[in-house]
């Protein structure tokens, strides 16, 4: 079963970037890949959420990993869906995945950016682009890392005979877009849902633990699974926790039950 995955606004990415306690890990860089499959017509058939489920299902079941290999996956609309936890090493390439203590951050952009045969496949949307720019961006400047040295295309890991993220995108013009972003620079597509949780100023959702409430019960509430929710409140899930201890939640999070119903 896939874990839960959440879409977010570039806004509610850069907030919850900002708010993450890292601890001791540190992003040392950003990989930046295309999903090849699916591609945005599959995207527009199944939806962003089917999509990275599918991911999820196949880096899992077919080739055997933990988890999904990416920190994110970036939809043609703009949505930014979160995937592997940031604390962890990514399945990027192999010999470049780092250490839980220092490794890169990867996403995927959805679609098929190659031309084969001279057919062009896929094209990156404006809000696509502005989108997968701004986590460049946004990553850099929260480890201070300079955007020609950290932003690597997977084409330049260590498997050369790769064209990803697509043959179609430049590294020069990629670099110069992430050093220029700024917040809404690019506003001529349809933007991802607004969320009001990752909206500037907003503050991010807190719980307040009640007696007979376990890590478990509050994950499922509100739609996470307990590793996120104890990344996100540095906890050990082995160790009990106490009423009345506040818990922060990741933007987007809601409480999923209603009029006090459980799942």
């Amino acid at each position: 079963m896939s874990p839960p995955f959440r879409a977010r606004s570039v806004a509610a990415f850069a907030a919850e970037l900002d708010a993450f306690d890292f601890g001791e890990t540190r992003l040392t860089g950003i990989h930046v890949h295309h999903t090849y499959r699916p591609d945005h017509e599959t995207f527009a058939r199944l939806g962003g959420r089917r999509c990275v489920e599918g991911m999820h299902r196949y880096h899992t079941g077919a080739l055997g990993w933990s988890d999904i290999a990416q920190h994110e996956s970036v939809g043609p609309d703009g949505a930014i869906w979160s995937g592997r936890g940031w604390r962890r090493p990514p399945a990027s390439s192999r010999g470049h995945n780092g250490t839980p203590r220092r490794h890169p951050f990867m996403f995927e952009m959805i679609g098929d950016f190659e031309t084969v045969e001279d057919r062009a496949h896929d094209r990156l949307t404006a809000a696509q682009s502005d989108a997968a720019i701004g986590v460049c961006a946004l990553v850099c400047r929260r480890f201070g890392l300079r955007p020609g040295d950290a932003v690597k295309f997977h084409r330049e890991l260590g498997e050369r005979w790769k064209s990803c993220p697509g043959n179609l995108i430049g590294k020069d013009a990629w670099i110069a877009d992430v050093e220029a972003w700024e917040p809404g620079r690019v506003a001529n597509e349809t933007p991802a849902a607004p969320d009001p949780a990752g909206a500037p100023g907003a503050p991010h959702p807190r719980y307040t633990v009640r007696p007979g409430d376990t890590l478990w019960s509050i994950a499922g509430r509100h739609g996470l699974t307990m590793p996120q929710l104890s990344e996100w409140n540095d906890l050990d899930p082995a160790h009990p926790i106490r009423p009345g201890a506040v818990l922060r939640l990741p933007a987007g999070a809601r409480d999923i039950w209603q009029n006090g119903d459980t799942p």
